[in-house]
């Protein structure tokens, strides 16, 4: 585990990086979930497992920064501070004015069916023949 945030620090500090030099980017999540397809395609050897994945280039056009949930909404300061259901409808509708017809679904209904499945039985089949479990 301690290698997958570090993996996560290295790769967030690696687009900072990119970014402040005009280069786009963005990270790839769905990694973890098609480990052994990811594995396989770079012949990842045993003792490496593939954390997330990163596209980086040169933007041919300007995006708009997706909106963040506001921080005084993920930052807390001595404890965590229970959230109310409106701060999550009121960030869902900020959401689905960025996304507009792009997004069916909401913001929290989505994160919902995401967190709320077990994590996929690929995921502990890639580690154990990667030699990590």
């Amino acid at each position: 585990m301690i290698s997958s945030v570090d993996a996560a620090l290295a790769g967030q500090n690696a687009l900072l990086a990119a970014e402040s030099l005009g280069y786009g980017g963005v990270i790839i999540g769905l990694v973890r979930y098609k480990s052994e397809e990811v594995a396989e395609l770079f012949n990842l050897p045993d003792y490496t497992y593939p954390v997330f994945g990163m596209a980086l280039g040169v933007p041919n056009q300007e995006h708009e920064v997706k909106p963040r949930l506001p921080l005084n909404q993920v930052v807390f300061e001595e404890e965590y501070q229970e959230q109310t259901v409106d701060v999550i409808e009121a960030y869902d509708r900020v959401q689905a004015d960025y996304a507009g017809a792009r997004a069916t679904t909401s913001w929290s209904q989505r994160l919902a069916e995401q967190f709320g499945q077990a994590e996929p039985s690929s995921t502990r089949k890639n580690l154990e023949q990667k030699k990590l479990l």
